[in-house]
This record gives C-alpha cells, sequence and structure tokens, in this order.
C-alpha cells in the first residue's frame, strides 16, 4: 500500500526552503560585499558627476559637456530601468513555469 502524499505539506516544505534559500543569499557574505562595493561605487560616481557639474558651470565648453554628461546619465538610468523590467519579466516567467510544474506535479499525484 503506497504511502499517502500530503501535497499541502510537500508545497509547505518547498516554500519554506525556497524562503530559506533566499534569505540566506540575501544574507551571505557575497552578497553584503556586492553592497558595499555598489554603495562605494555610487559615492564616488556622486562625486564625480558633481565636480563635472561645478566645472561645467564654469565655462562654456564646459557648459556643453555638462549638458553632454546629462544626456549620458539620462540614458544610462532609462537603459537601466528597461534592463530592471526585462529581469523582472524573465524572473515573472521562470516562477510561472515553476508554478506549471507544480501544477502538473499536483494533478499527477491526484490521479494516483
Amino acid at each position: 500500500m503506497a504511502k499517502k502524499v500530503d501535497l499541502f505539506k510537500e508545497m509547505s516544505v518547498l516554500g519554506r526552503q525556497v524562503h530559506d534559500a533566499f534569505e540566506a543569499a540575501a544574507k551571505s557574505r557575497e552578497v553584503h560585499d556586492i553592497q558595499q562595493e555598489l554603495s562605494k561605487s555610487f559615492k564616488t560616481i556622486s562625486t564625480k558627476i558633481g565636480q563635472a557639474v561645478k566645472t561645467a558651470k564654469e565655462s562654456e565648453k564646459s557648459q556643453a559637456i555638462g549638458k553632454q554628461l546629462k544626456k549620458v546619465v539620462k540614458v544610462g538610468k532609462d537603459q537601466g530601468m528597461e534592463k530592471g523590467k526585462e529581469l523582472t519579466q524573465k524572473v515573472a516567467t521562470g516562477l510561472r513555469e515553476l508554478s506549471g510544474h507544480l501544477a502538473q506535479a499536483a494533478a499527477k499525484l491526484k490521479k494516483k
């Protein structure tokens, strides 16, 4: 006689494991190091942009460079947002696929 499978218990266990994995990843040393490096990089970029803006205010030629810099920053920001949207779509697709596989597994288990 086959052992009865409690699908909700199995899904709960899977959910806890996924949660624990994401939590461990978020708290990992590598993620912390990346956060620190990004923070340091953004501070450096901010300082350099501030210096560039100050320089841009001081001469016509520098003002033209400042305008170009603002355009570059805007393009970078727009592209970053677009890449973020693409990543969100890819993650959502992956989650839908996982959900579909879980649904198929559940259906097979129900037939047994």
